[in-house]
């Protein structure tokens, strides 16, 4: 199964893009590339759901993590390049009580920071500023976006050698649903971005805060930017677009999926990177949950004093 073809003037794919390219004068996000990138993660988000399963691990705090891969439909260099996606259901009753607030607040507040926490191969974790996002969206199924810019680093083995990476990372938090990121949430969405909706449909239907389900998308999209630092010595710039895709499940728990396409460039071979992926994305969850039940922990604590 391959994922879904990239826009052609905006695509969601580990080929950098000029920073410029995707703001207008005045150092906002245009409307245009808002639009394609949130299109492209969604269709991206529900293709996954089709992908051929390449491995299931079972991990620390409970955790089991399905790994599937989408074909590239690149052309070039990226072709060899697949998506390599992880899913993860993680009920309160299992992961230590956390719920879906939790992983939002881990997730989607901060999150390049706070990620340097729990995954200890990142040694550097600059912001270069934020992009305001366009201002004529659809309040009636988007609630929030947020976009910021950073340089992170990563300490990698001695024979792999040490990579960074030029993000731009857009965070879109939907409005509560009854079914957040079933196939009729995200045609409702698809159909907003191409100025065909503006009014929920009734199995997508905004909720009261009662019974309403939330959502958020995390799209993160290499970028040349003039105020990142030159490529530290003994690194190499390396290329990875993601997306990322937390609903909250009906017992306040989270569906957690992700999926990356990434070029390591230098001189790792794409074959032995393909075939390392699985391994390399599934570790996170388990990290991320003992995080965050640490966290919750001891912010319990400090608000008992």
């Amino acid at each position: 199964m391959s994922a879904p073809p990239v826009d052609v003037t905006t695509p969601l794919s580990a080929a950098p893009h000029s920073l410029a390219s995707l703001t207008d004068g005045e150092g906002q996000l245009t409307l245009s590339a808002f639009k394609a990138l949130v299109r492209q993660a969604l269709l991206l988000v529900r293709s996954g759901r089709t992908w051929p399963k390449s491995k299931t691990f079972n991990l620390e705090h409970d955790s089991r993590v399905d790994a599937t891969k989408g074909a590239s439909s690149c052309s070039g260099r990226l072709a060899k390049c697949g998506w390599h996606a992880r899913s993860s259901l993680h009920s309160p009753d299992h992961s230590h009580g956390l719920k879906f607030h939790d992983f939002r607040e881990g997730l989607a507040v901060d999150h390049a920071v706070k990620e340097q926490q729990y995954i200890h191969d990142i040694v550097l974790t600059d912001s270069l500023g934020k992009v305001q996002p366009p201002s004529a969206l659809d309040g009636n199924l988007i609630k929030e976006s947020r976009i910021e810019l950073f340089h992170t680093g990563y300490n990698l083995p001695v024979l792999t050698g040490n990579r960074d990476f030029s993000q731009m990372f857009l965070t879109v938090e939907f409005q509560p649903v009854s079914k957040p990121m079933s196939d009729a949430h995200i045609d409702e969405i698809l159909a907003s971005l191409e100025g065909k909706g503006g009014q929920a449909s009734d199995e997508a239907a905004k909720a009261t805060d009662n019974n309403g389900l939330a959502s958020f998308v995390n799209i993160q999209l290499p970028v040349k930017l003039d105020n990142c630092p030159e490529v530290p010595k003994e690194y190499v710039r390396a290329y990875y677009a993601s997306v990322e895709m937390v609903r909250q499940t009906d017992d306040d728990g989270a569906e957690w999926w992700m999926a990356v396409q990434s070029d390591s460039s230098g001189r790792i071979p794409l074959m032995f990177q393909e075939m390392a992926m699985p391994s390399k994305v599934a570790p996170d969850v388990p990290l991320f949950i003992g995080w965050a039940k640490k966290d919750k922990e001891d912010k319990t604590s400090s608000n008992a004093v």
